[in-house]
């Protein structure tokens, strides 16, 4: 049962039906409860081609879950504040100490943010787990960027495709020769761009001289 004023209605997957984004405007106007909308930043970004997106209408982009978060998640509230005290009074933490939140850390790297994975490794302790959540939410980002309507499509999924080869090299930079053999930065650019507007991938650029002129030192051809 709906309470006016007390109650939260959720549009999963909102981009299956663009429309319903188009009137929340007047649902929000009615006034009587709250919405959310969510759905896959990929998708949202293509089915607005039709519509006309409300004013009442706020995006909130969500991150994955950081490493003070991830001890939350697993009831831990105090180990970042006695790090953080430590840190304060510059004062070591001891041996052991230190060996425990380093491997609590270095679990978080292995688990990483994303709100499943964590539930996942919470709830079995097991690595094996977690790597099968983990394939599951790749081949969904798969899926998803195989539905792109536009000449980059190929591009972009052969280029997603590859982004766990290219990660497991030493210099873990993006080739395009990794793609295809004589191939171009130029020819990947709006790609690698499209692909990190949809915050797939977080690109780090090369710089020569860190300055503050940083955007113009900007490597455009190196990039991991």
């Amino acid at each position: 049962m709906l309470h006016t004023r007390d109650s939260l209605i959720i549009f999963d997957e909102v981009q299956s039906y663009p429309k319903a984004r188009q009137l929340i405007k007047y649902l929000v106007k009615d006034g009587r409860y709250d919405y959310i909308e969510t759905g896959s930043l990929i998708s949202l970004k293509k089915n607005i081609t039709r519509i006309t997106l409300p004013s009442e209408e706020e995006s909130i982009t969500m991150y994955p879950m950081d490493f003070e978060e991830f001890l939350w998640a697993q009831g831990n509230e105090s180990t970042i504040p006695f790090i953080k005290n430590a840190f304060d009074r510059r004062s070591p933490v001891g041996n052991g100490v230190h060996r425990n939140i380093l491997r609590k850390y270095r679990e978080y790297i292995a688990v990483g943010g994303m709100p499943q994975i964590v539930s996942a490794f919470i709830d079995n302790k097991d690595f094996g787990s977690i790597d099968r959540e983990k394939r599951l939410i790749w081949t969904l980002y798969e899926n998803d960027v195989e539905k792109i309507p536009s000449p980059t499509d190929s591009k972009v999924s052969t280029i997603l495709k590859r982004i766990p080869n290219m990660l497991s090299k030493i210099n873990k930079r993006f080739s395009p020769g990794m793609i295809r053999m004589g191939s171009g930065m130029d020819e990947y650019d709006s790609s690698l761009e499209w692909l990190e507007q949809s915050r797939i991938v977080n690109i780090c650029k090369n710089v020569n001289d860190p300055n503050l002129t940083l955007p113009l030192e900007m490597g455009a051809n190196k990039v991991k």
